[in-house]
């Protein structure tokens, strides 16, 4: 999710495409989740979106009792970082 100008909580465009596959799961053997938000970082780049905060919420936020504990970036073993890809076509 992104924040809007008011502060309201909305998708990322990769949530509303056609695919709507960002995934987000938890991988065990690299212990590490992995979100695909391609469009959102190509629009930031591109000027045609704020950037404005992300967050992290559960797919069923309300209905399970799941939860998931993160490290932020100051973390001295697991800092969560953000790595991008550049590809040219």
């Amino acid at each position: 999710m992104r924040k809007g100008s008011d502060g309201q909580d909305l998708f990322l465009p990769d949530q509303l495409s056609a695919q709507g596959n960002i995934g987000g799961f938890y991988n065990p053997l690299t212990k590490e989740y992995r979100f695909i938000i391609t469009r959102w970082a190509q629009e930031v780049l591109n000027g045609t979106m704020d950037n404005t905060p992300l967050s992290i919420g559960p797919g069923s936020n309300g209905v399970s009792m799941n939860r998931v504990v993160l490290s932020g970036p100051e973390h001295p073993e697991r800092p969560m970082k953000l790595l991008l890809t550049f590809t040219t076509s």
